[in-house]
């Protein structure tokens, strides 16, 4: 089953068909790119640290099997660094923070009124968490399924506001980050949906439209020590890295049987 929602405040992208390549790169361009809702594959769109929105790589879905599932993979998914949370191996190649190198603040000499943005405030992609935080998240993903079951998925709507993100770009692939929307994208992939409607953040300087090496080379040695490069690139290759997919993939099977 396909998605086919309504979108009364943003207009439709080509009609709904499934983006590709050359779509992410005119969406990422375009001055009005925000006015437009689009679909991506959801095979191509992502949750923390790369789990994907397939049935096999990610760990909502198999919240959805059995609930106890979600707080075995916050048990054993305790990375302490962006790099382990990526690669699975321990160390951090210098990057100690648990967030994405392309999301650092910029630190202005003078103070600033408006509250910076922090992509994924309110949520997290890695355990341990409170008892409080998994029934939260637990009865989130139930709610989101049940309101998109009982009156349709309306993006923009009511209770189902727009999922939104960037893509990142590596070569000739891409990928879409669900910043905001991750319970709807779950529900969305448990319902049988191939692709995702989604959409920029109006507010376009605090949330990127696209990331790709270029970025992170422009970066380096601004928000970064120029020295930390080849950590950041490993961070971002690990989006698009087959050998890692299959490896999640792997431990989650192992971890929730």
């Amino acid at each position: 089953m396909s998605s086919d929602p309504n979108f009364p405040s943003r207009l439709l992208y080509r009609d709904g068909q499934p983006i590709d390549i050359k779509d992410v790169w005119f969406l990422a361009l375009a001055h009005d790119a925000y006015y437009f809702c689009f679909h991506v594959p959801l095979e191509k769109c992502i949750w923390g640290y790369g789990w994907r929105y397939t049935q096999d790589e990610n760990p909502f879905y198999y919240a959805y099997e059995q609930e106890h599932n979600l707080e075995r993979f916050y048990h054993y998914y305790q990375p302490k660094s962006a790099l382990e949370a990526l690669t699975f191996e321990p160390g951090h190649g210098g990057w100690k923070s648990l967030y994405i190198p392309w999301r650092c603040t910029i630190k202005p000499a003078q103070p600033i009124t408006m509250e910076p943005f922090f992509e994924g405030i309110g949520t997290q992609h890695f355990g341990p968490v409170s008892p409080e935080k998994l029934e939260l998240e637990t009865t989130r993903l139930q709610t989101v399924m049940t309101s998109i079951q009982t009156v349709g998925y309306q993006g923009g709507q009511g209770e189902h506001e727009h999922i939104r993100g960037y893509f990142m770009v590596n070569d000739d692939d891409f990928v879409f980050y669900v910043a905001a929307g991750k319970h709807r994208a779950a529900a969305l992939l448990r319902l049988g949906y191939t692709c995702l409607p989604a959409t920029f953040s109006v507010f376009v300087p605090r949330l990127p439209r696209l990331i790709s090496p270029r970025h992170l080379e422009m970066l380096a040695g601004t928000v970064y020590d120029a020295s930390l490069l080849p950590t950041v690139y490993r961070i971002f290759e690990g989006y698009f890295d087959e050998s890692l997919r299959e490896k999640r993939i792997s431990l989650l099977k192992s971890w929730l049987g």
